[in-house]
């Protein structure tokens, strides 16, 4: 077990379920992406940190810390579409 899975149990969100499905989707399938927990909340990171949890009783937000160097256009992103 390592520090965010202790984190998992520790917080016992409410929405566990969903975070930890997000938890399984942010690395994919690059191994060089590791996870930590800074500022007190799971934090991805490869060269630098690349998103945290923000999470709040009702809905789980991600903070991207390097968004603007993400290549490619956001609006063809299908996490943009509403």
């Amino acid at each position: 077990m390592n520090e965010v899975d202790q984190w998992f149990i520790d917080k016992a969100h409410p929405l566990d379920a969903l975070m930890r499905q997000v938890r399984a989707v942010v690395p994919g399938p690059d191994s060089r992406v590791t996870e930590s927990i800074k500022w007190q909340t799971p934090t991805f990171s490869f060269k630098g940190n690349i998103v945290s949890f923000n999470p709040s009783k009702h809905f789980v937000s991600l903070l991207f810390h390097r968004g603007a160097e993400i290549p490619g256009d956001p609006r063809a992103s299908k996490a943009t579409e509403g």
